[in-house]
């Protein structure tokens, strides 16, 4: 997030006396102690400095994202059959959990945006408008595919198709 960025983010929002709020989410499949596995979302503010963005005071859970139980997952066909879902019916499941929860968490932010903001009660005694923007996602390469419903085959970074790839 550099002063360019601002600058361009605060082009976008455009309007009088308000601020732009980078807001940054971090995420990273997690083993749960006799419960499985899940994905904590946790957030931070941008104009946190980097010492204090990078201890743990810095961040906080907005949301945990279940991962499902393979052995449990079953279909049921339009002829009322039920069966054992297969490997691309527990993906596109898991990517819809996955988004939806991800929806659910950030859905008010996206609101406040959309309304042009949140009136801050500042120290300085001056109420202002905050307007929060996603800047970043740090995730592992695993949850990038995940966010993007990238292949994991794909290349993130060029358009070259996995078969021209040495």
């Amino acid at each position: 997030m550099s002063a360019c960025w601002a600058e361009m983010i605060e082009a976008l929002v455009d309007k009088e006396g308000c601020f732009v709020c980078p807001f940054v989410l971090g995420s990273d499949g997690t083993r749960i102690k006799n419960r499985g596995s899940a994905h904590p979302i946790y957030g931070t503010i941008g104009w946190l400095s980097n010492s204090l963005r990078q201890s743990h005071l810095g961040w906080r859970l907005m949301g945990l994202v279940p991962v499902l139980d393979h052995n449990k997952m079953f279909v049921t066909d339009k002829n009322g059959v039920t069966r054992k879902a297969n490997r691309f019916e527990i993906s596109r499941r898991e990517n819809q959990l996955f988004h939806q929860c991800v929806w659910l968490t950030l859905e008010k932010s996206v609101e406040e945006f959309a309304a042009g903001g949140t009136k801050v009660a500042c120290a300085d005694a001056v109420v202002r408008q905050i307007v929060q923007v996603l800047a970043l996602w740090i995730t592992d390469r695993a949850e990038h595919e995940l966010i993007l419903q990238w292949n994991p085959h794909d290349c993130f970074h060029c358009d070259c198709a996995s078969e021209d790839r040495d």
